[in-house]
């Protein structure tokens, strides 16, 4: 099957959390001609400064945003909060992120709002239970899962190691 490219420059990225990863994605994110727009509990005047990120309401990020990406706590509050509605008010050329907390996105609500067109896709590599063998998303063309392990790779492991003593620190 043909794979659909799209560019990213001058598109918009919603980002739901701004915290230090949220942050290092609208950075790159600008990088390529991305504008931002953000929706958290409390400001990042950062990175409004850096990168002219706009901080908006929740509702206004997902109807003006291209990519919508998730980077929540989970918490009782973000239990479920992408479910069904909540991901019908993203536009339907939008593409849904979540590199958080699997249960954040209410699964069955994502299958249902991607297969009957409400946004264009998705990109998923957490889940409700992990490891995830299996999910009614597989069937959909235009949903990526991929495994939580992006530190797996040269380097990281020491990086790792070495972050997670300084934790323990304090």
């Amino acid at each position: 099957k043909r794979c659909e490219c799209h560019s990213v420059f001058g598109k918009t990225l919603g980002i739901v959390g701004m915290g230090k990863i949220a942050y290092e994605t609208a950075r790159r994110a600008c990088a390529f001609g991305m504008n931002v727009l953000y929706y958290d509990a409390v400001s990042n005047e950062k990175a409004e400064k850096a990168f002219g990120a706009a901080r908006k309401s929740l509702d206004e990020v997902l109807a003006k945003s291209d990519f919508v990406t998730v980077h929540l706590p989970l918490t009782e509050q973000t239990r479920g909060l992408f479910d069904y509605p909540t991901i019908c008010k993203m536009k339907e050329s939008a593409y849904l992120i979540n590199t958080a907390r699997g249960p954040i996105v209410d699964e069955n609500g994502l299958y249902q709002a991607v297969k009957q067109g409400k946004i264009a896709g998705a990109a998923i590599d957490v889940f409700d239970c992990e490891p995830k063998e299996a999910s009614i998303l597989r069937e959909l063309d235009n949903v990526i899962l991929t495994p939580h392990n992006s530190f797996v790779g040269e380097g990281n492991s020491s990086r790792l190691s070495e972050l997670i003593i300084k934790n323990l620190k304090g």
